[in-house]
């Protein structure tokens, strides 16, 4: 995936248009504070760019498949950041 950086407020928002790869499109990121947490939203959109990807996503449930994928991230980012703020270390 190649990206470009079109827009960004520092510590708020970035959008990046996908420009080459399996895909092309759109990503967005925001990110709030709130007590002592960070709120992070993200939205893509985009189309597959590949042959392999266009002929998949006609045989595959492509959203329930990418849904489940995004849930294992979510999970396995929550245990690490749940790791680094009961040790007191950086998150990254």
């Amino acid at each position: 995936m190649l990206a470009e950086m079109v827009d960004a407020q520092p510590y708020s928002y970035n959008r990046s248009k996908l420009i080459a790869g399996d895909f092309i499109g759109t990503l967005d990121w925001s990110f709030s504070e709130s007590d002592k947490n960070t709120h992070i939203s993200v939205r893509w959109q985009a189309t597959p760019n590949s042959f392999l990807f266009s002929w998949f996503s006609r045989l595959a449930p492509m959203r329930k498949l990418h849904s489940q994928t995004v849930q294992i991230g979510l999970r396995s980012l929550k245990r690490h950041l749940k790791k680094a703020s009961t040790r007191n270390q950086p998150i990254i």
